[in-house]
């Protein structure tokens, strides 16, 4: 999980409070980072300083034609007259984590060194959710080198249960 700007999540709110329905703002947002990022040419115009907002926004609007809500477009308008296009991928990221903060949603990584059985996996899930008084989304991860054990990450926080850290801890002592 990367680091997220203060401004990226300011823009991320204002999306959440403009109202605009989920689907239409994840999926114009994706389009439009997609589109850019499969362009090294069009990513370069679009973080070039020398080219003016209006330049960029014509681009854009030229491409994005019909494919994108008005209040995107808009918004959009906004981050290239406050110099913030840059930001883009953090509001999309800091809009998701949003998005889960309002639907009591946590995303979680849970690492094992060996794969786990449905019934495991169902049991640390009841447990988290308990813990955390959240739903878990989980990501299960295999790493060998924790040898036995559970290293759970979420939000900023890691549960390290894992025989190698047990034993280089022991090591220290």
């Amino acid at each position: 999980m990367k680091l997220i700007s203060i401004p990226a999540k300011t823009y991320a709110d204002s999306l959440i409070k403009s109202g605009l329905e989920r689907k239409i703002v994840v999926s114009n947002l994706n389009l439009l980072i997609d589109t850019i990022k499969s362009s090294s040419d069009l990513e370069q115009l679009m973080l070039n300083p020398t080219v003016s907002s209006n330049v960029k926004f014509d681009i854009l609007n030229d491409i994005f034609k019909d494919n994108l809500d008005e209040k995107i477009k808009n918004f959009i308008k906004v981050l290239l007259e406050k110099d913030r296009f840059s930001e883009l991928d953090g509001i999309m990221e800091a809009y998701l984590n949003k998005l889960d903060e309002i639907d009591n949603v946590q995303k979680t990584q849970i690492i094992s060194a060996v794969p786990l059985n449905d019934s495991q996996k169902e049991q640390i899930i009841d447990k988290l959710n308990k813990k955390l008084s959240k739903s878990i989304i989980p990501e299960w991860l295999i790493d060998k080198d924790i040898i036995a054990g559970l290293v759970i990450k979420f939000g900023n926080q890691v549960i390290d249960s894992s025989l190698n850290t047990k034993l280089n801890m022991l090591s220290k002592r």
